[in-house]
């Protein structure tokens, strides 16, 4: 997958660390070998793979140990881009002769980041996809794995996130189904942030079957404050709006009102003056 001779970018990847023994070795092309090899599970029956990798000198077959390496599913193949991720076990302690002291099985583990699509109603088990790159001419390859926990008391209390999340988890491998299905048991997982429709989209498009209450919350909280935000632009908006009174307007002429009569009665002539009032005029005696 190229865009004008670009790879594109994802952000999901998958990783392996294990054992595994190469059975058979094949033609080199452009110095990239294609191996058979068979990878070690402690917990049942070595699981058939195909590894790919690049060098001039072909790896003998052996026991080797292989540390974090992309790795994709169904069927299940291995890149090795890094040539010294890959040691080989010497044979006096590969295990081959019984008399002889041999490293112990360990789990196959397993790394990386990818969006959990499906989780089940106990929020206990569920599928995580992604892309993970191999090289320029192999490109993104696919991967998908059924998670869950294991039911004992450290596992209890742990909860899967909600569908459509991209999340980085680690886990080991519990068994490959005849189909190619791989389930691992997980060791770890942490919630990074919602998938983008441009993700789901690159993945096939596949869509999350339960719990998606708070995906849903989220999208209507965003449209709710853009809805919001365009509610309070309108109305400063008219707020402002100032509207020019037009010229040709006539202009109404105001008549006074006649005031109200009171009940009193105010005299409005101009009252007489007093008279002076009479004098006693005294007589003298002659």
């Amino acid at each position: 997958m190229s865009t004008n001779s670009r790879p594109i970018k994802f952000t999901t990847h998958l990783s392996i660390s294990s054992d595994l023994i190469i059975t058979d070795t094949a033609a080199m092309e452009d110095n990239i070998q294609h191996l058979q090899t068979h990878i070690l599970n402690f917990k049942g029956p070595s699981i058939e793979s195909t590894l790919s990798l690049w060098g001039r000198d072909v790896q003998p077959p052996g026991a080797y140990i292989l540390t974090q390496q992309p790795f994709a599913t169904n069927p299940a193949r291995i890149y090795i881009n890094e040539t010294s991720c890959l040691r080989q076990i010497p044979e006096e302690f590969d295990g081959s002769v019984a008399e002889n002291p041999s490293l112990p099985a360990g789990p196959v583990f397993l790394s990386g980041n990818g969006v959990l699509v499906h989780v089940e109603g106990n929020k206990k088990s569920g599928r995580i996809i992604g892309k993970v790159f191999f090289s320029k001419n192999a490109g993104w390859i696919d991967y998908g794995i059924e998670v869950e926990f294991e039911d004992t008391l450290r596992f209890n209390a742990w909860l899967l996130p909600p569908p459509r999340t991209v999340v980085n988890f680690d886990a080991i491998l519990n068994c490959v189904d005849e189909d190619g299905t791989v389930r691992v048991f997980l060791r770890r997982i942490v919630a990074v942030e919602p998938a983008s429709a441009s993700l789901l989209a690159a993945l096939k498009n596949e869509k999350a079957t339960v719990n998606d209450r708070a995906s849903l919350i989220l999208e209507a909280r965003n449209k709710r404050i853009k809805f919001n935000q365009a509610t309070e632009t309108k109305s400063q908006d008219e707020a402002t709006f100032i509207e020019t009174p037009s010229k040709e307007a006539t202009s109404t002429a105001i008549v006074p009102t006649a005031p109200k009569k009171s009940g009193i009665i105010v005299n409005s002539e101009t009252p007489p003056s007093p008279s002076p009032a009479p004098t006693r005029k005294r007589g003298r005696a002659e």
